[in-house]
């Protein structure tokens, strides 16, 4: 019931907002100052875990907003229903982890941007003993690098992005180092492809119960403009490497809107 990159499925906006839909969740670029946007997304997803079978359904409010040149802040909070089959069987519905955070641009000319950003969480779960809480009853948080390159492939405006960065977690759970690797493409007018890998790799193993993994994902999904401010975006996501940890697939839909 971690928070995963996908709500991640939240990270590549600013040159969208100059490509024709927008881009793909936050991302290295920052938001003009007083300027804002809100994503609602719904997703689920099915897998094993080491030792029953996991599900998840989510619904998540994410934000953004330009508090000022280069400076933006962001934040989101989430409802979900997590539920582990026999051996472990038990579920959990609820909060799940809402955080906020700053992303400062450092540097950027007309192709390149580099930022930094920091942010924080707090869990909606609080029964460890549970074990559909169970590792995610902890405050998080988490520090990262982003640069971001605007591109034109197959005659068509693009961009690519990545990220590395330290998820710090507690309460029995290993720090993560993560990055994640992101490219859109202007397909049409009004529809944006968007490619992503999400990668995970634990600092060691945590407390007991909690052993070493990595986590690799790769989703694909599609951005639509409705109109100059809202677009919406459906895509599905899948594991492609995992150990020590559970499985992912699913799918994702969500709605934009910029202010």
């Amino acid at each position: 019931m971690a928070i995963r990159s996908c709500n991640s499925a939240r990270r590549a906006l600013g040159l969208a907002l100059a490509l024709a839909p927008t881009s793909a969740l936050a991302g290295a670029w920052t938001l003009p100052e007083g300027k804002g946007l809100w994503i609602q997304s719904f997703y689920g997803w099915g897998g094993q875990g080491t030792a029953a079978r996991e599900d998840k359904l989510g619904a998540q409010s994410y934000l953004e907003y330009g508090l000022a040149e280069r400076l933006t802040l962001f934040g989101q909070i989430s409802a979900v229903r997590f539920a582990l089959s026999p051996p472990q069987k038990d579920s959990y519905f609820g909060f799940d982890y809402a955080g906020a955070g700053l992303r400062r641009q450092l540097w950027a000319n007309d192709a390149w941007t580099f930022s930094l950003e920091a942010s924080a969480y707090v869990p909606g779960a609080h029964d460890a003993n549970r074990p559909a809480q169970a590792g995610n009853t902890g405050p998080q948080a988490d520090a990262r690098a982003l640069l971001g390159r605007s591109l034109t492939l197959f005659g068509a405006p693009a961009f690519a992005e990545a990220q590395a960065g330290y998820r710090l977690r507690s309460r029995g759970p290993p720090g993560e180092w993560r990055a994640d690797l992101t490219l859109g493409i202007a397909w049409t007018p009004k529809a944006q492809v968007l490619a992503q890998v999400f990668n995970m790799v634990s600092q060691g193993a945590g407390a007991s119960g909690f052993p070493a993994f990595e986590s690799h994902k790769g989703q694909l999904s599609v951005v639509y403009a409705l109109d100059e401010r809202s677009s919406l975006q459906l895509g599905g996501f899948a594991t492609l490497f995992r150990r020590g940890t559970n499985s992912e697939y699913g799918a994702l839909v969500a709605v934009w809107r910029r202010f």
